[in-house]
């Protein structure tokens, strides 16, 4: 009996958020729930998020306020997914680490992507039509894709985009997959009007690499999630850069050319949406291709979409990855700005 006792709160929850339906003469009638009930089973979710997400917090007042945008969101994911099963979007969400971020604050770190004004120094691929393209490509599959990373709350996506992208080049080239370092990029290429954690262009940061004559590994120079002093030592240089290359602005068949012929891609993305992805093929009319806001690596193609590697870690997307709607118009800009180096 005491067992039962104390398992019944937890089952009152359960019950509560499956919202049960009982026919009564043929109709189906909703078991509404009472505002105590949903706040148990909202609490319930939010400290088990909590304890995965190892969140804690300087004050009551705080927790509040963060349970508050909490639910906020939870209610959000909630109403999309209700659509994604109904088969109006594409792609359905889910609570991830950003879950008790205001958009305003999600917005903070993407701001900190600069697209550069003059990208001329770099050669532009242009689309041949006379190439043939695989139908599909994943370079993970050939091994040239490392784990995916975690930029934190630093504004460095663009180092985390080109450095992917460098070492898939130098995996291609060499036959070696080498761990390279992004802290580099954000404490040490400044002179090319990268500002750390504020923000930075994966262009200048390949130039930067390969006019430095060389990219430190993550084991000689690792990741602080906060910009440090330049401490680049050329005895543990990872990888040189011999050219850097852009693909043709606004195509999406020259980045599938040289994704195919190339390797891995660093582009630019509107990102203001994609707080709470957790999977499908991600389209969104509101999605535009002139808000660039975040950088990312594209790693491969599937007929309808591309594979796109973040740096939110793992509990981000499709641990890790997305899959971004592929000859859709150029979706959230996934072709205007990419960039790749050749050793």
């Amino acid at each position: 009996m005491l067992l039962i006792a104390l398992l019944l709160p937890a089952i009152n929850a359960l019950t509560l958020h499956l919202n049960i339906s009982l026919k009564d003469g043929g109709n189906v009638q909703k078991v509404l729930t009472t505002p105590w009930m949903e706040e148990t089973f909202e609490t319930t979710i939010w400290n088990s998020w909590k304890v995965t997400h190892k969140r804690k917090y300087d004050s009551v007042a705080e927790e509040n306020y963060r349970k508050e945008i909490f639910v906020k969101n939870k209610k959000d994911i909630d109403e999309h997914n209700m659509l994604y099963k109904e088969g109006k979007e594409t792609y359905f969400k889910g609570i991830n680490q950003f879950t008790d971020w205001t958009h305003a604050e999600f917005l903070n770190i993407l701001s900190n992507f600069k697209s550069p004004d003059n990208a001329t120094e770099a050669e532009v691929i242009k689309f041949d039509a006379s190439v043939e393209l695989p139908a599909k490509k994943d370079w993970r599959e050939a091994g040239a894709v490392l784990p995916i990373k975690n930029q934190g709350s630093c504004g460095s996506c663009w180092a985390f985009a080109a450095v992917a992208a460098l070492e898939g080049a130098h995996k291609i080239k060499t036959g070696e997959l080498t761990d390279l370092s992004e802290q580099q990029l954000v404490d040490c290429s400044y002179r090319y009007g990268n500002q750390g954690c504020e923000g930075g262009w994966p262009l200048k940061e390949l130039q930067y690499v390969r006019d430095n004559q060389g990219l430190d590994t993550e084991e000689s120079y690792p990741y602080m999630t906060t910009m440090g002093y330049c401490h680049y030592n050329r005895k543990y240089v990872g990888s040189l850069i011999k050219q850097i290359y852009r693909t043709q602005t606004g195509s999406e068949a020259s980045l599938a050319m040289c994704i195919a012929g190339y390797g891995p891609i660093a582009v630019a993305v509107d990102a203001t949406e994609m707080l709470s992805y957790s999977g499908g093929i991600y389209s969104n009319l509101r999605c535009n291709p002139h808000n660039l806001n975040h950088a990312v690596t594209v790693v491969g193609y599937t007929p309808d979409s591309w594979i796109i590697k973040n740096s939110w870690s793992t509990g981000w997307g499709e641990q890790g990855y997305m899959r971004l709607a592929r000859n859709k118009g150029n979706m959230c800009g996934v072709a205007m700005d990419g960039v790749f180096p050749t050793l």
